[in-house]
């Protein structure tokens, strides 16, 4: 559920974008990309795994595209400025750098090595994202 009202609001913001330069209107669309292909990713492997998602109890095809769908996430959420976050929202850089980015990393991090603690670390992670995200979007400027 948390994550249909969060795709929700973050069509929202990127549909009503007026009032922003053209470099920043494709930050944001980095910005929704790299959030859309985590929850595809995160769905692909519920899917997979109905909903079990446990490091080794997928194939390795499942894995690498899994981990494929992680570092598009992630090298679309790295093309997204502090500049661009700031403006969205004051405090949006520092939990964007601080848990959504780290978020990626360790779930990336867990899926490459067979790590079960940073594959947890970065599911737990997620869920502060939306949490964080859920709390805010209210106070996000018009986009």
């Amino acid at each position: 559920m948390k994550s249909k009202i969060f795709c929700l609001i973050l069509i929202f913001l990127i549909i009503s974008c007026s009032s922003w330069t053209s470099q920043e209107k494709e930050e944001i669309i980095h910005f929704k990309k790299a959030q859309a292909l985590f929850l595809e990713a995160e769905r692909y492997l519920k899917n997979i795994t109905r909903g079990d998602a446990v490091v080794g109890t997928i194939t390795d095809k499942e894995r690498n595209t899994y981990i494929s769908k992680l570092t598009e996430a992630l090298d679309e959420a790295s093309k997204v400025s502090e500049n661009v976050l700031r403006k969205i929202h004051p405090k949006l850089p520092e939990a964007y750098r601080s848990i959504f980015i780290p978020c990626l990393q360790k779930r990336l991090n867990g899926f490459q090595n067979h790590d079960l603690t940073a594959t947890i670390e970065g599911a737990t992670l997620h869920n502060v994202w939306i949490d964080w995200w859920n709390a805010h979007y209210k106070e996000f400027a018009k986009v």
